[in-house]
């Protein structure tokens, strides 16, 4: 199923309405349907790690300030602020926690070191502008 974008679509029209899944799977179910599409995920869910990096996905409508790129052409940035609350309301919504609280220790694990310590967000790679 993971890789089945149009049965996540599906699944999704099903779970989102119904009471007996929880809030948060359907988060979890519309973010990996976007990311596998292609498309920015809303809720920050998931991630992208290659070898040296461990950063949330694009997430829809979030901005970013100083943007880094890695000797593979990956773009990286600091959520601002404004798109912290932004992001971590919608995750309230849906019962998950801030997105900083889920990312605080995000730079910890990186080579990439950057000024806030906050959560970093893939931005592209050149390979996928490629595609």
């Amino acid at each position: 199923m993971d890789r089945n974008p149009a049965l996540q679509r599906e699944l999704f029209k099903q779970f989102k309405g119904n009471p007996h899944v929880a809030r948060r799977d359907v988060a979890y179910l519309f973010d990996r349907t976007l990311s596998n599409s292609g498309q920015p995920i809303w809720f920050g869910t998931q991630n992208y790690e290659p070898a040296d990096v461990f950063a949330i996905q694009c997430i829809n409508g979030a901005q970013v300030v100083n943007i880094l790129r890695d000797q593979n052409g990956n773009e990286y940035g600091e959520l601002t602020e404004d798109s912290i609350r932004m992001v971590s309301k919608r995750l309230h919504a849906y019962g998950l926690p801030p997105i900083d609280k889920q990312y605080q220790n995000t730079v910890k694990k990186n080579k990439i070191r950057l000024k806030t310590g906050r959560a970093i967000m893939f931005l592209r790679t050149v390979n996928h502008l490629n595609q």
